[in-house]
């Protein structure tokens, strides 16, 4: 329900209902994917988990790209959620994503990443001419520090 008042003599000029479809209260969980594991090939060697995702930046998550997909579903924060999640979820030890838009690894990956153990670096795309600081994609490598450290 919306409506519109005069700011000089607060008369209602507009008064509007609008009816909607029912609306979900929370979007539905994703199916658990089953992973496929490497066999060892022999030897006594460190084990170690590796997962890739390509996490399809925002910028490139558009109706006109994706008509068959809910909005809901291509919505970032929803994504997001479910990425780190899944990611959790799996158990790696390194973690390799690509499609990362800049801006989210500076304020939501990094973070989320560092909070679950992991400590990670970015590269991005070097195609300036595509758009405004911070909305080129890159790809993002995170370890776990328990296991790994950067040697430069």
């Amino acid at each position: 329900e919306a409506a519109a008042y005069s700011v000089d003599s607060g008369e209602l000029l507009m008064h509007r209902v609008v009816k909607t479809d029912l609306v979900l209260s929370r979007t539905p969980e994703p199916e658990k994917r089953n992973l496929v594991t490497a066999k060892p090939a022999g030897g006594g060697g460190a084990r170690f988990r590796i997962v890739t995702y390509n996490i399809l930046a925002e910028i490139y998550a558009t109706q006109q790209q994706y008509p068959y997909a809910d909005l809901w579903a291509l919505s970032w924060d929803f994504r997001f959620q479910n990425i780190i999640r899944e990611i959790v979820d799996v158990g790696p030890d390194i973690v390799c994503l690509q499609e990362v838009q800049a801006d989210h690894y500076e304020s939501h990956l990094y973070n989320a990443m560092h909070e679950a153990g992991f400590e990670g670096v970015y590269k991005q795309k070097t195609r300036q001419a595509m758009g405004m600081t911070g909305k080129v994609d890159g790809c993002a490598l995170f370890w776990r520090r328990t296991k790994f450290h950067l040697v430069e």
